[in-house]
């Protein structure tokens, strides 16, 4: 393996760990509120995973795929699904890409997981508002989510969808080869070439 493609590994392990905190923060959050041990333990977890990842930096959320600095983030399945409900909430927030300058404090992120859950539920215009320290937010207007994603651009959405089947492809024939079968994987492949196309 090359460095380049060691560098992209590590990219994209660094990435996927910080979309999974940040999951957990909005989860923690709405179920015990910030306050809550569990609440501020996932917020210095967050702090530690940009950390690792290294601001400065952005996450995008286009059409149910995530980004890093407009380079596709492969996925798992069960984290795709977390991540889907995570850009739901970005969504929701106003906010389908995430600049990260720096790393912000746990109380900022604190902040931040209680406007994700609430963006979970509904429409919230607050965050928008706030000021904080090493986050900045934005709307993508060809970003779209949920039944909205059937207008995001095709090309994004192809691209998007078939370069993590392709990527799950190859880890489902290493687990054959290994004498497994791992059976979410394979759904999760078959999933995605049967999703419905963007619409005109």
């Amino acid at each position: 393996m090359t460095h380049s493609h060691v560098a992209l590994a590590d990219a994209a392990t660094t990435s996927r760990a910080l979309l999974g905190q940040l999951f957990v923060l909005m989860r923690h959050a709405s179920m015990f509120g910030a306050d809550h041990p569990a609440t501020l333990a996932t917020a210095g977890a967050v702090q530690t995973a940009i950390q690792n990842v290294g601001p400065p930096f952005t996450l995008e959320f286009i059409g149910g795929a995530s980004f890093r600095d407009r380079t596709l983030i492969p996925l798992e399945f069960e984290l795709f699904e977390h991540v889907r409900e995570l850009a739901g909430a970005f969504h929701n927030l106003g906010a389908d890409e995430v600049a990260v300058d720096a790393v912000p404090s746990v109380e900022d992120l604190l902040v931040l997981g209680g406007a994700l859950a609430r963006g979970a539920q509904a429409s919230w215009t607050e965050l928008q508002a706030r000021t904080l320290r090493g986050l900045r937010f934005r709307d993508l207007p060809f970003a779209r989510y949920g039944e909205e994603a059937e207008q995001v651009d095709a090309a994004v959405f192809a691209a998007a969808q078939l370069a993590l089947a392709i990527r799950d492809t190859e880890r489902l024939q290493e687990s054959v080869d290994a004498g497994a079968w791992p059976w979410a994987l394979g759904v999760g492949i078959v999933r995605r070439y049967h999703l419905p196309g963007p619409g005109p």
